[in-house]
């Protein structure tokens, strides 16, 4: 039976480590949807432990329109997808390993369906907005970075 709350740890960024990490991806998530982005919103790191699962949801449409899952460490001998519903309503699961990292569109549903099968799992999150106004970047769907 799925537990009512998903076993969640959260590590604070400072703002050095944030500006580094955007200075980082901001180009790649730029060259991604072909146009500028502002910086967002900057998760530290998200721990899931035993158990966790995380419901089908969209993101905030003032905060979140462009984000980037990293992958930074697991403990696990099962891989714990991430579900995501592209915009011709085709169903991925998204596989990651440590270091991969994966670009969406954060109003596209996603979530983690099955639970975390695992000591831990470990991500951070950053996302963008286009400059000069929110809206959808409905034709750039699901891209898989490798670093």
């Amino acid at each position: 039976m799925r537990s009512k709350t998903p076993d969640l740890r959260y590590a604070p960024m400072s703002e050095a480590l944030k500006e580094l990490a955007y200075a980082q991806l901001t180009p790649l998530m730029e060259e991604w949807v072909g146009q500028a982005l502002e910086c967002s919103w900057g998760y530290g790191v998200r721990s899931y432990g035993p158990g966790s699962w995380l419901h089908m949801h969209r993101d905030r449409v003032d905060t979140h329109v462009v984000s980037c899952i990293v992958h930074v460490a697991d403990q696990s001998k099962k891989s714990w997808p991430l579900d995501f519903i592209d915009h011709e309503a085709e169903h991925h699961q998204v596989v990651f390993k440590p270091g991969t990292m994966l670009f969406y569109e954060s109003l596209c549903p996603h979530g983690r369906a099955s639970e975390f099968q695992g000591k831990f799992t470990a991500i951070c999150i950053f996302t963008g907005v286009p400059k000069g106004g929110i809206r959808a970047i409905s034709d750039v769907g699901l891209q898989i970075f490798k670093h």
